[in-house]
């Protein structure tokens, strides 16, 4: 399934925050925005997954209308993974991961077998077992995004959309987190949206990064996934990208394989 946005634009007030904005994602990709802090990148998330009005234009989900959508059918087709999450909630994690299957369940149904073992088999992938019975409110923020991921992979979605889902996380888990995403991305064949801070963790893991500037979409860099040339080409293209949205103080190190730095000057 396929995810498309055309010609959005997004009002907060009297303010435009999002403007004559498209996209399309395919099945199989991982897109990244960027973006500095206050360009709307979550704004555009929500309103994707119609938790915020669209003044204008469309969002498309295989070239139908999401607005033609009921909540519960849009919740089987996409997920959507905030950047803050409560804290205070005394749900187990393997009773909030199960929450997942929620939109599938009729009012008089409950969890099966299956469901459980589902929830044991998404634990294991992502090394979180130890964590199965422990409250949401006694783990630590990091932890909390990881089970966030996990039931976003219960909800068995084919499009989902992650807003800065490494903010709270180690080095060591923003990379867990982002392969661990991108190889369910590969296997499930699943569209992924995610909003990120860091230009080298997106060119690390996207297939497509979008840079967002002035309410509206910068520009778009593709990634080849061979050819050191290309991927020069691309890395380049992407810090001229950078360069109008930050300032000329983003620079291409070569000595470091590559890394996308900000210099200040």
């Amino acid at each position: 399934m396929s995810l498309r946005l055309k010609n959005i634009k997004i009002v907060r007030g009297l303010n435009v925050i999002i403007e004559d904005f498209s996209l399309h994602i395919n099945q199989g990709e991982l897109v990244a925005v960027l973006g500095l802090n206050g360009t709307g990148k979550t704004t555009l998330i929500k309103a994707i997954a119609g938790l915020l009005p669209i003044a204008c234009g469309e969002v498309f989900l295989d070239e139908r209308p999401i607005s033609k959508m009921k909540h519960k059918e849009r919740a089987k087709q996409m997920t959507y993974v905030p950047q803050q999450m409560a804290c205070d909630l005394e749900y187990t994690v393997s009773d909030f991961i199960l929450m997942g299957i929620t939109p599938y369940l009729d009012f008089w149904q409950t969890p099966n077998k299956g469901d459980y073992e589902k929830v044991d088999k998404i634990l294991n992938d992502l090394n979180l077992s130890y964590l199965k019975a422990s409250r949401l409110s006694q783990i630590s923020g990091g932890e909390r995004q990881m089970v966030y991921l996990a039931r976003a992979l219960m909800q068995k979605t084919n499009v989902m959309l992650l807003d800065e889902p490494t903010a709270h996380l180690d080095f060591k888990r923003q990379h867990e987190f982002l392969y661990t995403l991108k190889q369910f991305k590969e296997q499930a064949n699943k569209a992924v949206l995610i909003c990120i801070h860091d230009p080298n963790l997106a060119l690390q893991y996207a297939d497509q990064i979008v840079v967002l500037h002035n309410k509206q979409r910068l520009g778009t860099v593709y990634l080849p996934k061979e050819g050191d040339k290309e991927k020069r080409i691309a890395k380049q293209a992407l810090v001229e990208l950078l360069k109008k949205a930050y300032g000329e103080a983003v620079e291409l190190n070569q000595e470091l394989e590559g890394s996308i730095l900000y210099h200040q000057k």
